[in-house]
């Protein structure tokens, strides 16, 4: 499964398309994961390490993988 990749600020998604990545504060995602605004997807391919790190109102990379549209 391919994943996006971060160069300079900008983010290449599995569909080839280059976007600039936006850096927000740690607050800024907590409050927009707990208003329900936004999820944290934890950036690592491995699962294991997902649940080793275990962020808090986060999901798994391939959790948010099964949940885009094929």
């Amino acid at each position: 499964m391919s994943q996006g990749r971060v160069t300079n600020n900008r983010i290449k998604n599995r569909r080839n398309v280059v976007t600039e990545a936006i850096q927000i504060s740690p607050e800024e995602v907590y409050l927009k994961v707990k208003s329900g605004e936004t999820i944290l997807v934890c950036a690592y391919n491995d699962d294991e390490k997902y649940r080793r790190i275990n962020l808090e109102e986060s999901i798994s990379l391939s959790e948010f993988y099964s949940r885009l549209p094929q």
